[in-house]
């Protein structure tokens, strides 16, 4: 599929190619690519371990196998360990690299449609930014897609910019996809803390708060379960199970919920069942969160796409 994708992008005459890895980097089909004009890592957190590796530092020289010598790279660096690992490999490769923290911007307002930030540099401190999205995280996709077309674009075309990154959608990620029910795409540790980060800094609503919540067997799925259960307010979870060979058990899923909270806890096997059920807990004021694995979001994509509008 690679091969067929380069040989479609080249008969198109395509001036700028988008390759994303699929896994990892360092053994990945995009890496055959030997010159780039820009490589570009994102946030690493504990995933693929089976494959990857179990640390951060084995995760992020995995990643880091896409840095070529004296090819520009920027990167998330709000993970200390992973951070160092880049470096590190930039320094080797002779690859120029520009870091990007939570120090690089400041979250001016978050509503239930949109995010508001500002670069927190001089030549930017007077613009805002504004994302059509609620996900906190996606403010640091933003600042690492904006310092790459700086660099392969130097002169600046602000507004342009500005307009693009307003009018961009990420399905899967705080995605609203009925009033007041949000699924996101949150299928390991780290994006789970990110989650919560942003559910805990939306505005405060007055309804009841419930999650949907599902996981496969490779997921560190306890600590996922942990991290929700112990830093934020939830009314009642509602537990299932997705489609796939590696899910794992909703009445288990159900167990390690109770040990951590004493919150309204109830098994649906079958998402239809689930789905109903997290629409009646939620009511007409409430807010309901979808997440845990990809493949929920699928499934209750596709749901909702086969349901009659009212």
């Amino acid at each position: 599929m690679f091969g067929m994708a380069m040989t479609a992008f080249a008969m198109a005459d395509m001036e700028y190619i988008v390759l994303e890895t699929g896994l990892g980097g360092r053994l990945d089909a995009t890496n055959a690519i030997d010159d780039p004009v820009l490589t570009v890592i994102t946030a690493v957190g504990m995933d693929h371990m089976e494959i990857l590796g179990d640390t951060i530092e084995k995760i992020a020289a995995e990643k880091g196998g896409i840095i070529k010598r004296q090819v520009p790279l920027v990167f998330d660096g709000n993970n200390v360990q992973a951070a160092a690992v880049f470096r590190q490999i930039a320094e080797n490769c002779g690859a120029p690299c520009r870091e990007i923290t939570k120090d690089a911007y400041e979250i001016q307002e978050i509503t239930e449609k949109y995010i508001a930030f500002s670069k927190r540099s001089a030549y930017d401190e007077d613009t805002t930014w504004r994302l059509s999205n609620t996900g906190c995280y996606q403010v640091d996709n933003a600042l690492l897609a904006l310092e790459a077309v700086q660099l392969l674009l130097p002169k600046r075309h602000l507004k342009l910019w500005k307009d693009t990154l307003f009018h961009v959608k990420w399905p899967g990620r705080m995605e609203e996809i009925l009033p007041g029910v949000y699924i996101d795409g949150a299928h390991n540790e780290n994006a789970v803390e990110r989650f919560v980060e942003t559910v805990k800094r939306r505005p405060v609503h007055g309804g009841r708060t419930v999650i949907l919540f599902s996981a496969v067997k490779e997921k560190e799925y306890e600590k996922m379960i942990a991290e929700l259960c112990q830093n934020l307010s939830v009314d009642s979870y509602v537990i299932t199970t997705v489609e796939s060979t590696r899910k794992v058990d909703a009445g288990e899923l159900a167990r390690i919920v109770r040990k951590y909270t004493d919150s309204e806890v109830t098994v649906r096997e079958q998402l239809e069942e689930a789905w109903a059920e997290m629409m009646k807990q939620k009511g007409e004021d409430g807010i309901a969160y979808c997440l845990g694995s990809l493949y929920l979001v699928g499934m209750i994509k596709e749901l909702v796409k086969g349901e009659p509008e009212c």
